[in-house]
């Protein structure tokens, strides 16, 4: 069982906060340091954090299969891909041989209206978007009482499964999913979404797709995005708001600072979150690790360890480039995705130049 899929799905339901998921996971160290393993659900159960009827549907979901259709809007399931905090991921196979993944929603969560919101928020958004660097879904729908998402199928392994096997990019490497990230994320803000938890479980690397394209990054997961518009008067203001004022969302070990203490967010976080990515893809280690709540605390006041970049051989550009996203107030990150890529050019030219163009695709409605 997945103590991190657990603590992800425990939060989204507001079956415990994530200060108290913090707690569980500092008495989870604690207890392993003294050489006792205990998994984190009876960790939070001890704690009095969450009763044995809430870990035990959260635990129920995360050992099942769940998908009780043979056959998926003309797809045959074929087998499992994954799991996540919001779904399981399947390969669907047609009468023509086309291959496409099916996220289907745990029918234990469909009586949940959180969890119903935020599936709708994501099949909404995904099919909404259309850039080459955003996984695309294909159609959406509800079978035998449980609903779906079918998307394209991406033959590679997520930048998260790459790093858990030891490896790490190059610096050229890097760079480029740095340009084609940050522009799938401007098209994203500049069409109302924010992403908010931006992390290499959430990037995949399909097969390049040009000879002169050393990587192709694809963005997944926008289950915990959030909507924006703007008013006549020109303020902004969040459609579709799940999650009550001061409650975090994302990933600690990739958390903006504002992110980290609950504030108003916009596009600088996800930059502070790919900033944090990066970071983790070239050194080889996330910038801070540790126990959950040091870890926020560290994203909130402590500068990252950019010697390590240097001592990895990594250019003092792309140091700097990475030092300004990665900056404590967002009033020192770049101001916008476009600022990022024009400093990315010197060093990323081509991978700037189609990014450019990507980032100013239109929407599909």
């Amino acid at each position: 069982m997945n103590d991190d899929q657990f603590m992800q799905i425990a939060v989204q339901k507001r079956y415990v906060t994530p200060g108290q998921m913090c707690q569980s996971l500092d008495r989870q160290r604690q207890l392993a340091e003294a050489g006792e393993r205990k998994p984190l659900f009876l960790i939070a159960q001890d704690l009095g954090f969450i009763d044995k009827h809430r870990a035990g549907e959260i635990l129920q979901y995360l050992s099942s299969t769940e998908v009780r259709a043979l056959e998926i809007d003309g797809y045959r399931i074929a087998k499992k891909l994954g799991r996540g905090g919001m779904g399981v991921v399947y390969e669907g196979i047609n009468a023509a041989g086309t291959s496409v993944a099916i996220k289907l929603l745990p029918s234990s969560f469909s009586d949940d209206p959180e969890c119903v919101a935020r599936f709708t928020v994501e099949s909404r958004i995904t099919q909404r978007l259309r850039h080459r660097h955003i996984v695309r879904t294909i159609g959406t729908g509800s079978v035998d009482g449980q609903r779906y998402l079918v998307m394209e199928i991406v033959r590679g392994p997520s930048l998260g499964d790459l790093l858990r096997r030891g490896n790490t990019l190059t610096e050229k490497e890097a760079l480029v999913l740095l340009a084609q990230m940050a522009s799938a994320l401007a098209y994203a803000w500049n069409h109302g979404v924010l992403h908010r938890d931006i992390k290499p479980s959430n990037i995949l690397l399909a097969p390049p797709r040009r000879h002169d394209e050393p990587i192709c990054a694809q963005l997944c997961d926008f289950g915990v995005a959030k909507i924006w518009s703007m008013t006549e008067q020109g303020m902004a203001y969040w459609q579709g708001k799940i999650t009550g004022p001061g409650v975090s969302m994302g990933t600690p070990e990739y958390m903006s600072p504002e992110q980290a203490t609950g504030r108003d967010l916009d596009l600088r976080s996800d930059m502070y979150n790919l900033g944090a990515t990066v970071y983790h893809t070239l050194v080889g280690r996330e910038m801070f690790s540790g126990k959950a709540a040091e870890v926020l605390r560290n994203h909130r006041d402590t500068a990252p360890d950019m010697g390590a970049a240097l001592h990895k051989g990594i250019s003092a550009q792309t140091i700097a480039i990475l030092a300004t996203m990665l900056a404590k107030q967002p009033a020192a990150r770049f101001q916008d995705w476009e600022t990022l890529l024009e400093h990315l050019r010197p060093l990323a030219p081509d991978a700037v130049a189609t990014a450019q163009v990507d980032a100013g695709s239109r929407l599909v409605w």
